[in-house]
Parts: structure tokens; C-alpha cells; sequence
């Protein structure tokens, strides 16, 4: 008898909205399939059948006897032939897109009938479930209605910022049949809007821009320009090896700072080392012959900080060389 005292199980309202909102992403994808399928089906039949009939009707048209004795009348008759060939080729056309546009309402009442069940979940889970847990529910699966008043508030906002594009203000130009023509024949174009993904920030639901052709908008990182927010997949956090290199030249004022440091460094050693040889060489026999070898060698004048380090390794040279010639007990003491 444990069974009739067990309590009824309760209805789950998250898996229920998880199967619900399974199937509208695939009644919404099945529309957008058909739509795409019936403009490609009518383009391509009006073309192909409509040149087709043409050319055959030409080429018949040019080997046939003449069907009267009056040449008037045989054109006439062709023409006519023609003509009509054309009307049933449109009303062939037109039966083809009564034929997509009753599969195209299948599909939208479909979604009409999910998105009913859906609304009727909801308003059930708000009179039953708690506050935290429908809150939580609402937020993921909910309609949200506060979206359309978040973005007419924040139209004004939009048109305020600077250095946004100018292009969405622009009127759209109608779109002609020759452009049509093209686009079945040459492809589509690129930069249509049509045909691009558009950055929507999944914070603030701002439009950040369009993504390139063949990109999808899940896979573009950026930053949206209003909230300040991350949009896109996660960076790697792993660092690049010219890590040391990026920092260098972004800090130019610190290779600049070295740079001084090393050549007024140079200018304050050079007289000091060329002095100590002098002094050395005073106490030996041959110092007047010294003094002018070392005039002649290093001149005097101070030196320039155009070429520090041109200065510097001749100076260091010539030390080097005195100071090997010299005997250690003539080395001045500290």
C-alpha cells in the first residue's frame, strides 16, 4: 500500500521549456530553409525554362516551312505560339510557389502552435513555482519584454555616440530585378547585410557592427561599445614568446632613458682613464716622447655624445694597451 501514499510526481517545467525550446529552433530553422529554397527554385526555373523555350522556339521557328500562304499571318501565328508557351511556362511558376508557400505556412503555424504551449508553461510555472526558481526559469526561457523598451531607450543614446557609422541612418535602395538577375548569376554580394551576421552584445543586446561573409557572430570577439562587456569566445591566456619584445617597444622612454645613462657615463670615464696614464708616464724617463704619443693618440677635447660608443671603445683600447706596458709596482694604489 506504499503506493497510495506516494506523492504525485511533480511536473518539471525545465525540461519541459528545454523541449520546447528545442523544437522552435528547429521550426524557426525550418522556415528560414524554405524561404531560402523558394527564392532559389523560382530564380532558377524562370531563367533556365524561360531561356530554354526561347532558344527552341528560334531554332523551330527558323527551320519550319511557312505554315500559311500569307507571311503575315505565319508570324503572327508564331508570336502567338510563343506567347502562349510563356503564360504556361508563368502559370507552371506560380504553381510552384503555391506549392512552397502552403509548406511555409505549415511550418509558421507549427511555431504559432509551439510558441502557444510554450506562453501557457510559463504562466503556469509563474502561479506555481517559487519566486528564486521562476525568477531563475523567466530569465533564461522568457520572452522578455523589457527588450524592446530597453532598446527604444537606448536609441537616443546610440545616435549620440561618436564616430558611429552614418550607414543605418541612410535609406535602404529597393532592390531592382536586374539586381536579382545578378545575384543568382554572379553570387551574392559580400558586403549585403543580408548576408552578414550582426553583433548583438549578449549583456545589453546593443548592435555592435555586422561580422565579415562566412563568419558567424558567435565567433567574433569584441568589446561592446556601450557596456563595456565581453562578447565571443574565451582568449587563450597562454603568452606569446615576444612577450619581452611587445613590452620594449611600448616603453620606447625607457630604452631612450639607457641610452643617456650609458653615453654620460662614457663622457665622465674618458678623461678620468686618460688621465692615469698621463700620471703613470710622468715618472719615466721618456715622458715628453709619452705625452705627445698619447696627445697625438687621445686628443683632449671632450667627447661628443653624437657617437658614444665609438668614443668609448677607443678609449678603453688605448688604457688597456698603456696599462699592459706599465710595471705593476707603478700602479697607483687606492
Amino acid at each position: 500500500m506504499g503506493w497510495f501514499f506516494q506523492k504525485k510526481k511533480e511536473f518539471d517545467f525545465g525540461g519541459e521549456l528545454d523541449r520546447l525550446e528545442m523544437k522552435l529552433e528547429e521550426a524557426q530553422y525550418n522556415i528560414d530553409n524554405i524561404q531560402s529554397q523558394k527564392k532559389k527554385i523560382l530564380f532558377r526555373y524562370t531563367v533556365c525554362s524561360l531561356a530554354i523555350y526561347t532558344i527552341g522556339m528560334a531554332v523551330w521557328a527558323s527551320r519550319s516551312s511557312i505554315l500559311f500562304q500569307h507571311p503575315l499571318f505565319s508570324k503572327l501565328f508564331r508570336i502567338s505560339l510563343y506567347i502562349l508557351g510563356v503564360f504556361s511556362l508563368y502559370m507552371f511558376r506560380w504553381a510552384i510557389a503555391w506549392f512552397c508557400e502552403k509548406r511555409l505556412s505549415r511550418a509558421r503555424m507549427n511555431l504559432h502552435k509551439l510558441n502557444a504551449e510554450k506562453r501557457k508553461i510559463l504562466d503556469a510555472l509563474k502561479s506555481r513555482k517559487e519566486y528564486f526558481e521562476t525568477q531563475a526559469l523567466l530569465e533564461k526561457y522568457g520572452e522578455q519584454p523589457t527588450l524592446a523598451q530597453k532598446k527604444l531607450s537606448n536609441a537616443a543614446a546610440a545616435k549620440s555616440v561618436p564616430g558611429s557609422s552614418s550607414s543605418s541612418s541612410d535609406p535602404m535602395h529597393p532592390q531592382h530585378w536586374y539586381d536579382r538577375v545578378l545575384e543568382g548569376l554572379v553570387g551574392a554580394n559580400e558586403n549585403s547585410e543580408n548576408n552578414r551576421e550582426a553583433l548583438i552584445c549578449s549583456h545589453c543586446f546593443h548592435h555592435n557592427g555586422l561580422a565579415s561573409y562566412g563568419e558567424k557572430a558567435s565567433d567574433v570577439r569584441y568589446v561592446c561599445l556601450f557596456c563595456k562587456a565581453w562578447n565571443g569566445p574565451p582568449i587563450d591566456k597562454s603568452l606569446p614568446s615576444s612577450e619581452m619584445d611587445s613590452n620594449l617597444q611600448t616603453n620606447p622612454s625607457s630604452i631612450s632613458k639607457g641610452k643617456k645613462n650609458n653615453s654620460n657615463n662614457t663622457t665622465q670615464k674618458g678623461p678620468n682613464i686618460i688621465s692615469s696614464p698621463q700620471v703613470i708616464n710622468a715618472s719615466s724617463p721618456v715622458r715628453k716622447a709619452g705625452k705627445k704619443k698619447s696627445k697625438k693618440a687621445l686628443p683632449t677635447s671632450p667627447l661628443s655624445s653624437s657617437s658614444p660608443d665609438a668614443s668609448y671603445n677607443s678609449v678603453s683600447d688605448s688604457f688597456h694597451t698603456v696599462a699592459a706596458s706599465v710595471p705593476e709596482s707603478l700602479t697607483p694604489t687606492k
